[in-house]
């Protein structure tokens, strides 16, 4: 069960991780054809020009060459390009409206919820902690920016996190355990004197969601922005792994269950389709403001490029790497096109996150 190291791979792009270890991508899998179909027509069933055709087929190519297993989703101006492969642990096909884990890209939603809460006047990621946990030792030197930034000093969770955060304890007891092993221990560095990725960051900033609202992550969330979005088939590793809806969309066995140790920094499953009417409905206001989207895309990180929990010069676009378990997934939004892409997969390593993306891209671009 010691996967922590595999958890939320935020910092993949720039991760010499080629000892990772890949997924099942057995040779014998083959695209689902029905989904490959549908995949060449726009959203309003008018089949796409050549141009469109002509990266449908090269997508499938790289996923039969690649030996790969999961989704890959990209979408422009309405025009889908989309792809699965592979078997689920049930034996079905993968198929692209198959609900994949997200891992660290889920940091974008988190980010986005505080600069919400921000607008509504409710928080200002100029607070420091000690407004929301006075028993942190260090909590009066760190703001909320600081950790949306990775400038925090906050230190990662790690491989020990295991013996505090068990399967076979709920949630608030495992959330009530890492609070009580992060609270006396020392900052890494004084804040915002340097980038140090670190995933406990936004598992604190979950926390202080919670606490504001009064309602579960999760919960505020899905009313925030799965259902005004039309995210109908997103949500988190704790329903995939109670409801009946989730269980046949993924790997169960390779995913980390401890309850609440990945709230807002890797808790999220999705769609293709889910994660284009997020990244679009970002970048169009339906979330947060326009100076909250600057914000939260803005570098602050020099040669970086980290904003709030966001990636600014990701293949050209602005998005996230992340992995969780044996799932490795990737996001893109080029704004000025109205164009995202998206894949999560088992047989994508964490060494060949960069290269399988940049081919992505070339064929979608």
């Amino acid at each position: 069960m010691k996967k922590i190291l595999a958890l939320l791979l935020a910092a993949l792009v720039v991760c010499a991780a080629a000892a990772c270890s890949s997924g099942n991508g057995n040779k014998d899998q083959s695209i689902t054809a029905s989904e490959a179909s549908a995949a060449s027509q726009d959203k309003s069933g008018e089949g796409s020009a050549d141009g469109e055709n002509d990266a449908q087929k090269q997508l499938e190519e790289l996923l039969e060459e690649e030996n790969f297993v999961g989704v890959v989703y990209s979408e422009k101006a309405g025009k889908v390009t989309a792809a699965a492969r592979g078997k689920l642990e049930s034996g079905e096909d993968v198929r692209i409206d198959t609900p994949m884990p997200i891992g660290s890209v889920s940091k974008q939603f988190c980010a986005a919820l505080i600069l919400k809460l921000q607008e509504e006047g409710k928080l200002s990621i100029d607070d420091t902690l000690d407004k929301y946990f006075p028993e942190y030792t260090n909590g009066a030197k760190v703001t909320l920016k600081n950790l949306l930034s990775m400038r925090s000093g906050v230190p990662n969770i790690d491989e020990g996190i295991y013996e505090i955060a068990l399967n076979d304890k709920t949630e608030e007891e495992n959330i009530a355990a890492i609070k009580e092993w992060l609270f006396p221990q020392q900052l890494d560095f004084e804040p915002d004197k340097h980038y140090s990725y670190s995933n406990t960051n936004f598992m604190l900033l979950a926390y202080i969601i919670e606490d504001i609202t009064g309602k579960k992550y999760i919960d505020y969330l899905r009313e925030t922005v799965f259902e005004p979005l039309g995210m109908k088939h997103t949500g988190n590793i704790t329903e995939m792994l109670a409801g009946a809806e989730w269980a046949g969309g993924v790997v169960h066995n390779n995913v980390d269950k401890q309850p609440g140790l990945t709230k807002g920094a890797g808790d999220i499953i999705s769609t293709g389709e889910d994660m284009s009417r997020w990244l679009l409905g970002l970048k169009d206001g339906k979330v947060i403001s326009q100076e909250s989207f600057e914000l939260m895309t803005t570098n602050y990180n020099g040669s970086e490029g980290y904003g709030f929990g966001i990636r600014t010069d990701y293949f050209g676009g602005i998005g996230h790497p992340g992995g969780i378990g044996n799932f490795i997934a990737s996001d893109v939004l080029y704004p000025e096109d109205d164009q995202t892409m998206f894949f999560s997969s088992t047989s994508v390593t964490a060494g060949k996150i960069t290269e399988f993306s940049s081919k992505v891209v070339q064929i979608i671009s």
